[in-house]
């Protein structure tokens, strides 16, 4: 509901200037239609009783580690995870104005500062002598002799970390993960435009990367972005196949994708008229990319008297990855236009490095 009456208030051409400054389109995903839904089921008074920050685990981790004051807590949320709500100006340094706007005051007030991870103080991150994980945490202590330990990192969002864990650090490797969702990423390099506009007066210019229609565009750090899309639904089909077909023995479900695979090879020889019509779409909870349609339900289509359990297990696992490659298509575009308006030319597809529990 709050969606719809963003894009009623918005309208056509500001909702796609909105999408290019923060890299996020309108869904009920992100951070903007929560809180206006929040804030308008919740009394004033109630409100103000009950929050101080929103904030992240990452940063609740660290002030506690750190020895801070959750009842005075004021940590700020890094470019990474800020521009994972979808309301930061990823070209920038901060939330996007417009977007700032179509929140309650009580919202503004709550939300985290962003500060870049070169700029946070030494003292929000850094573990110390007054501390209670001083003791308990010896390895964290500085080789100094000083009263400061390390100094931990601000936290990153999870398509980030996703990248960094499969190594695909650059351009030229394309991350893709199947867990109960399903996501293929990649990192572009980007610097923060220190003068980029934060408000809805103004065009984005200059720019070397448009987002894409049916992706998203997240800030990691200031010289970064992480480009990609997202499914709702990844290893969650697997697991409401393995529901609906009473397969809940790993044996047995193992069994069928074995003859699923042999299906698969014999009929990558056979021509096209002589394969089954059967086709999956499989939005059991919504679309994100690249559509983004919160509403959108699945599809099953070609059944006849001979469709078997396997030829629909098939379908949807086919459909799933179909869904998976439309998301990376966009990707290595984007990747050449970056490449394109920077006078480069690179026709090397990247590598896709895919993992995730839904993949065994």
């Amino acid at each position: 509901a709050e969606c719809e009456r963003l894009r009623n208030d918005l309208g056509r051409e500001r909702l796609a200037s909105l999408y290019q400054r923060t890299g996020a389109p309108l869904h009920s995903a992100y951070a903007l239609p929560q809180l206006r839904a929040f804030y308008a089921t919740q009394p004033s008074s109630d409100v103000k009783s009950r929050i101080n920050k929103w904030t992240t685990i990452a940063s609740i981790c660290i002030n506690r580690w750190t020895g801070g004051n959750l009842k005075r807590f004021n940590f700020p949320i890094s470019p990474s995870e800020a521009s994972w709500t979808g309301m930061y100006a990823f070209r920038g340094t901060g939330w996007d104005e417009e977007v700032m706007l179509h929140l309650s005051r009580e919202a503004r007030e709550a939300l985290p500062s962003p500060c870049g991870f070169d700029t946070v103080p030494d003292h929000l991150l850094a573990i110390h002598g007054d501390s209670p994980y001083w003791d308990r945490w010896p390895e964290l202590r500085g080789g100094d002799g000083s009263n400061y330990g390390c100094r931990l990192t601000p936290g990153i969002g999870d398509g980030a970390c996703a990248n960094i864990g499969s190594k695909c650090t650059s351009d030229r490797r394309i991350a893709v993960t199947v867990g109960t969702s399903a996501a293929a990423r990649i990192v572009l390099p980007l610097p923060v435009d220190r003068g980029s506009p934060r408000s809805s007066s103004s065009s984005i210019t200059g720019s070397p990367i448009e987002v894409p229609p049916g992706l998203f565009c997240y800030r990691i750090d200031a010289h970064h972005v992480l480009v990609g899309g997202a499914l709702t639904d990844g290893g969650s089909v697997v697991e409401w196949l393995r529901s609906i077909f009473k397969l809940s023995s790993d044996e047995a479900f193992m069994e069928v994708m074995a003859r699923t695979e042999r299906k698969y090879i014999n009929e990558r020889n056979k021509a096209e008229d002589d394969i089954s019509a059967l086709t999956t779409v499989p939005f059991l909870s919504g679309e994100r990319s690249t559509g983004f349609r919160s509403g959108a339900t699945g599809v099953l289509s070609g059944i006849t008297r001979e469709t078997t359990a396997d030829d629909i297990i098939q379908s949807c696992l086919e459909g799933m990855i179909l869904r998976l490659n439309a998301v990376i298509n966009l990707i290595v575009n984007a990747r050449q236009s970056l490449a394109t308006s920077n006078e480069e030319e690179d026709e090397e597809r990247p590598v896709i490095i895919a993992s995730g529990n839904g993949l065994v």
